[in-house]
């Protein structure tokens, strides 16, 4: 907690936290998405659980919808394909340009979604790139003005673009 707090703060070490089979990642993941999620609603906080296999995905998916903080739950959603994603990551754009739009959000998906190649959802190859590259535009733009945001506490909507 007390590194999210530094970096929140405008500090530039970041925290990684090592976890072996059966340690409780999950549980940890929860409990410090939750801490964010309240410690920072003012700032509407956005939560990507994003985790590489499709077993994590079941069972995060399992645990996150057994919480049952009322909070946590209204925000919660697990994204089902890279479509879905790059509307969101769209909303979330968008919200920087309209105070209408809060993009308050806790999201579970695969690293694969972000990659381009054959997903599960049935795009085909052509749109699977499409909406990829689109994702990463939105993306790239994103996390400059997140990382300001974040390290200054100014609200992007009121900062020159």
């Amino acid at each position: 907690m007390k590194r999210i707090e530094e970096h929140m703060n405008g500090g530039k070490n970041r925290g990684l936290i090592w976890h072996w089979q059966g340690s409780g990642k999950t549980f940890t993941m929860f409990f410090i998405a939750n801490y964010f999620l309240d410690r920072y609603y003012d700032k509407n906080p956005v939560i990507f659980f994003v985790v590489d296999r499709q077993d994590f995905e079941r069972q995060h998916d399992e645990v996150l919808k057994s919480v049952q903080d009322e909070k946590f739950r209204s925000f919660y959603k697990k994204i089902e394909g890279i479509e879905e994603l790059c509307r969101i990551v769209e909303t979330l754009k968008e919200s920087e340009f309209s105070s209408n739009i809060i993009p308050r959000g806790i999201y579970l998906t695969t690293i694969q979604k972000f990659q381009r190649g054959e997903v599960s959802d049935g795009l085909t190859e052509k749109a699977d790139e499409e909406a990829s590259q689109k994702l990463y535009g939105l993306l790239l733009k994103l996390s400059k003005r997140y990382l300001d945001f974040l390290k200054k506490g100014k609200n992007p909507k009121n900062t020159k673009r």
